[in-house]
């Protein structure tokens, strides 16, 4: 028990952002920079069809999803410093993240 009450007091700490579904290119935070800690992302899937949606760093895609993913809930850790420049994360219309980290 004391294992998962510390794991909830350290993501208590983090920064969280959601992305709509339908989003290009969106920045995580309020503008974002190098270092900045990605740590999970939640994906809500609700239309298996088009949920696509990718995690970029700066300019380049570190993560992508592609369509077809089944409806439901699904928890990603990443752990990430960012060294390009801000995070930012793309949505297909079928799906929406919640984004987890320490932002700028």
């Amino acid at each position: 028990m004391a294992i998962y009450e510390h794991n909830l007091v350290t993501l208590a700490s983090y920064d969280y952002e959601t992305v709509a579904a339908g989003q290009t290119n969106q920045v995580i935070g309020v503008t974002g920079a190098t270092g900045d800690r990605l740590e999970r992302v939640l994906v809500a899937v609700t239309t298996a069809a088009t949920s696509t949606f990718s995690i970029i760093d700066g300019s380049t895609t570190v993560f992508a999803g592609t369509a077809n993913i089944p409806i439901g809930v699904y928890d990603l850790t990443f752990q990430l410093l960012s060294t390009a420049g801000s995070w930012k994360a793309t949505t297909g219309a079928g799906v929406a993240l919640t984004v987890i980290g320490r932002f700028t």
